[in-house]
């Protein structure tokens, strides 16, 4: 469930946060040739709201009133609020041998008795810090993995088909209002 925001959002103090910048953080998987991909169940909602923000973000519904006690998408600080999470939890692994982008963790060496251990060590900090992990979404011991929308693997990066497949698809626009979003 996404809830609207704006009001609240309108009145926030933007929480500064550099993000990695993917072209960039991507470079570090030079070598690698086996990858795993997790992640996490419900993003967001696995990250406590702090006591004092709960009640800016409740809502009524025709079934009643609702005090979020999670994250709410949507919310300013969201974004830079789960990052800083990611890299409080991953600390230290980030850059050697672990990416994470939000709750996309993806996880590189060079062979699987390599990548064994950082798994290891992957699977007890998401223990440690209670996160869990949509296990349908995650890939284990693999030579491709689709991570952010890209597709990794040892012979480099580049865009999944399928999600560019509509542009592929897109007729050219014949007229000035074909180009207007409706």
């Amino acid at each position: 469930m996404t809830i609207d925001t704006r009001g609240v959002n309108e009145r926030t103090e933007s929480m500064p946060w550099p993000m990695p910048v993917l072209e960039v953080v991507l470079g570090a998987l030079e070598g690698a040739k086996v990858v795993f991909a997790l992640d996490w169940f419900r993003g967001y909602w696995q990250l406590p709201l702090h006591e004092d923000s709960q009640e800016l973000f409740t809502f009524i519904t025709h079934r009643g009133m609702y005090t979020p006690t999670r994250v709410p998408m949507g919310a300013t600080d969201a974004v830079a609020y789960c990052q800083g999470v990611v890299e409080e939890i991953f600390g230290g692994l980030l850059g050697n041998g672990i990416l994470a982008w939000l709750d996309d963790i993806l996880g590189y060496a060079e062979s699987d008795d390599e990548l064994l251990p950082l798994l290891d060590q992957v699977l007890a900090r998401c223990e440690a810090y209670g996160l869990k992990l949509h296990a349908k979404k995650c890939e284990f011991f693999e030579i491709e993995v689709m991570w952010c929308g890209k597709m990794v693997s040892a012979a480099g990066v580049r865009h999944c088909s399928d999600r560019v497949q509509g542009l592929v698809e897109m007729q050219p626009p014949q007229t000035a209002g074909d180009l207007q979003q409706p």
